[in-house]
């Protein structure tokens, strides 16, 4: 079958707008229906419940990592004297969470150095961590309890109780997709893979051919550590965690402002916004990053409440927190270098508009700087080390395995996330387009992949009432900062999820402060967005189809057969070879976490590898001479990129004539999902 391209047709994939409640309801309602009648035709209990009960240890698992980060954070949070007394419980727990992320990176960084990535490292780093913070166990232990007790109360508040409800069937939805095995994207490029990869060798390792392992890896050290103890399904289930943390810290900053019926309100939009429903069942980072930002903006919110105009020496550990918040953002992901910048510079606008001087606001943000930059440096430093360039693959090339125009592509590709080809349409109709062009799709990267629904065309018209608030102002200040990175930088929709939480505390904080009749409006209207936004996870989740596997009706090798694009029957083949094997994987996904085999794979832009031997040596048999150099006996193709690639680059004609000459095909496989999505693998040996 000849793909569309070979066809000279162009093919256009349909947009998926954002869908009305009526028009899924009847597939909402055949998720669990289908899935029961499929396992009554083939399933197993036997398999259902004993993958139940391993997502039930990962749960445990995640739960007991979040409690004893959290302890790491009380004990950081005690030894600087933060004034707590500001914060109510949910905020506490947020704030005390996010220092202890930047405790926990820290220390498993650490551990990477001396190669010590072992289970029984782990699990005696736990003990310590539980053994040296006795104090705090039990000041933790006992504020848990009365946050789980706390819970019981949303539901039994009649405003809050249909917002509570529709959270919780979100969170229940994203279960299946956490129960079942690793099936996306960047997760198996290097959010597991490149955790899996350091177990393997022990400590932190440089992984030359995967551009993503330079990125920091702070919320890698968790997925390492559950992995270390409990698999996969258990890093899934500390992304889960973490989001539910991230909600928790929403609902206590909405509470500062608002009642308990719309502060749960602020929460269940967040909960129930697609994309955040969807990333609960992944090994992601964002919803670490949103709880990170949550916990900033409360910080900062809370140093903002203080003594007016302020005085040297009054709150000197506001400025201190922030700055491990933010270095664990920045140990996080790039994107916290600038939302550091911008915190920084609401500093300097919080201490003039006290009063405080110019050198009492320059030496608060000074420390401020400074103590990020010392959490965040060590993923830094790594990359500095390894190639020079201390935000690596950006702003430099780290030759020979990357080059300027690969930078140049990597910098366009993640700009072109967005809607529309005219400065109106990407920037002007932006919250119009984020609300009803927005879908889940990779590719093309023009429809923001993710989807939180009309909450923006919401939330909006609730600005208006910004000023009616005390330190609103200032909270709608950052709020804008914070869209404008998302803006400016890139429109890719987990871009902006982080700051969706605080934006709808704004806007519900705004709406009340309008008036009893604005506020019940408002909340009709979150909920019904809500609602809407429920089907669509549920819709969203019913068609990956999750619970088949769940509940047995498939093995795990079926359902990641179902996902993708074939890589996955690709891999095992892979995986065959002989352990001495080395593989060359060209336009094959970079899946290494399914890959058990030593392999090379194209970072990013495909067949750069082969491009170069043939730039270089000029004949096939140069081609083959340079590959076994490398230590490569096999090479892993899929023949349709790899077709595009080699009318871009002239040099990739030599190519075909090294393949039949100097290699003979091992195991060939065509995928077809519809015309479009048409694929063919091939794995060729290496001959003498």
């Amino acid at each position: 079958m000849q793909s569309a391209e070979a066809q000279g047709r162009e093919y256009q994939p349909q947009r998926e707008l954002w869908p009305g409640p009526l028009r899924f309801l009847p597939q909402a309602g055949t998720y669990i229906a289908d899935a029961f009648v499929q396992m009554a035709r083939g399933g197993s209990w036997g398999f259902a419940v004993s993958r139940i009960f391993r997502g039930l240890g990962g749960a445990m698992l995640a739960a007991a990592l979040i409690f004893l980060t959290t302890i790491l954070g009380r004990r950081i949070c005690n030894w600087i004297r933060l004034p707590v007394t500001r914060l109510n419980r949910p905020e506490r727990f947020a704030v005390e969470l996010a220092v202890g992320v930047a405790a926990f990176g820290l220390v498993f960084f650490c551990i990477g150095l001396v190669r010590a990535y072992r289970g029984w490292v782990v699990l005696g780093v736990l003990v310590a961590i539980a053994g040296g913070c006795r104090r705090e166990f039990v000041e933790v232990g006992f504020r848990f309890r009365e946050l789980f007790r706390g819970l019981g109360n949303l539901f039994r508040d009649r405003i809050g109780l249909p917002f509570a409800v529709l959270a919780a069937v979100s969170v229940v939805v994203a279960l299946p997709v956490t129960l079942a095995p690793a099936f996306s994207v960047d997760a198996l490029v290097y959010h597991l893979a490149v955790p899996k990869a350091y177990l393997a060798h022990g400590g932190i390792l440089e992984l030359p051919w995967n551009i993503y392992a330079y990125f920091p890896m702070n919320t890698e050290m968790f997925f390492l550590a559950a992995m270390s103890l409990g698999g996969e399904i258990a890093a899934k289930f500390v992304h889960l965690a973490f989001g539910l943390a991230a909600a928790a810290g929403i609902y206590g900053y909405a509470r500062r402002f608002v009642s308990q019926g719309p502060a749960t309100a602020a929460m269940a939009a967040f909960v129930t916004a697609p994309s955040v429903a969807w990333l609960l069942g992944f090994a992601y980072i964002d919803l670490v990053v949103a709880l990170l930002i949550v916990a900033a903006v409360i910080a900062f919110t809370a140093y903002a409440d203080g003594k007016k105009p302020e005085r040297p020496g009054e709150n000197k550990a506001w400025p201190l927190v922030l700055g491990i918040i933010l270095g664990a953002l920045i140990g996080t992901k790039y994107s916290g270098i600038p939302v550091a910048a911008l915190f920084g510079f609401m500093m300097l606008v919080l201490i003039w508009r006290r009063g405080g001087g110019a050198g009492n606001a320059l030496k608060r943000v000074g420390i401020f700087a400074l103590v990020a930059f010392l959490v965040g440096s060590p993923w830094l430093a790594r990359n500095a080390v390894w190639t020079g360039n201390p935000i690596f693959p950006f702003a430099g090339v780290n030759k020979p395995y990357w080059d300027e125009e690969q930078q140049r592509e990597l910098v366009q590709f993640v700009k072109n996330y967005g809607y529309g080809d005219s400065k109106l349409e990407r920037y002007a109709l932006l919250p119009w387009n984020i609300s009803i062009n927005s879908a889940f799709m990779y590719y093309p990267a023009d429809n923001y992949d993710g989807i939180i629904g009309p909450l923006l065309l919401i939330l909006l018209p609730l600005m208006f009432g910004v000023r009616k608030g005390r330190n609103l102002g200032l909270a709608a200040l950052l709020m804008l900062g914070g869209f404008l990175l998302f803006v400016f930088t890139t429109q890719q929709m987990r871009f902006f999820l982080p700051w969706l939480g605080p934006l709808i505390v704004l806007g519900i904080a705004c709406a009340e402060r309008a008036g009893p009749k604005f506020t019940i409006v408002a909340l009709a209207a979150v909920c019904a967005v809500a609602i809407t936004n429920t089907f669509i996870s549920i819709v969203h989740v019913h068609r990956t189809g999750p619970l088949h596997y769940v509940l047995g009706v498939e093995d795990r090798g079926e359902f990641l057969d179902r996902q993708l694009m074939g890589e996955h029957r690709f891999y095992r083949e892979v995986n065959k070879l002989e352990p001495a094997t080395l593989t060359l994987l060209v336009n094959c996904g970079n899946f290494g976490y399914w890959c058990d085999r030593p392999f090379i794979h194209d970072s990013f832009i495909g067949t750069r590898t082969l491009w170069r031997a043939a730039d270089r040596q000029k004949t096939s048999e140069g081609i083959r001479n340079e590959l076994r150099k490398m230590g490569v006996t096999h090479i892993g193709m899929e023949m349709r990129y790899f077709q595009v690639d080699m009318q871009r680059k002239k040099e990739l004609k030599l190519v075909p004539d090294f393949l039949n000459k100097y290699t003979r095909p091992i195991f060939y496989f065509e995928f077809h999902k519809g015309q479009p999505d048409e694929r063919v693998y091939v794995l060729y040996q290496l001959t003498d």
